[in-house]
């Protein structure tokens, strides 16, 4: 794993990929603490670092036998269909990985991933002007 990098695979291997689903792994006192961007049979993963409260995502299959634990993210409906474009990786002024962007379909940021006390929270941006 490269500590230095949000991303724990190369980048080019997702995009341009439709999403297929977003799903949400909960903890009952934590919130959402994984996030499955699923692109067919794989899918980008995002964690959280319970040590550092980072942010790392991975390219791996979709998740497996405790399936039942992760649902669709209603937010995200809107979101299937669309093709993932670029990244970034966000790091806060205590030098950490706690933050991870998306484009969908071009390059205009709308999603952001935010690592808040060892869960995930998500933003959708939106133009100032």
């Amino acid at each position: 794993m490269d500590d230095d990098s949000i991303l724990q695979f190369d980048w080019k291997i997702v995009e341009g990929r439709t999403i297929s689903a977003i799903l949400g792994k909960r903890d009952i006192d934590l919130g959402l603490i994984e996030v499955a961007i699923c692109l067919g049979d794989h899918a980008v993963s995002l964690r959280v670092n319970n040590d550092t409260d980072e942010i790392r995502a991975f390219y791996e299959p979709l998740p497996g036998p405790d399936s039942r634990r992760w649902k669709p993210i209603g937010e995200f409906e809107r979101e299937v269909g669309k093709k993932l474009a670029w990244c970034w990786s966000g790091r806060n002024s205590q030098g950490y990985l706690d933050m991870f962007t998306i484009s969908l379909s071009d390059i205009d940021p709308v999603i952001a991933f935010v690592a808040v006390a060892s869960s995930l929270h998500f933003k959708r941006l939106t133009p100032c002007s």
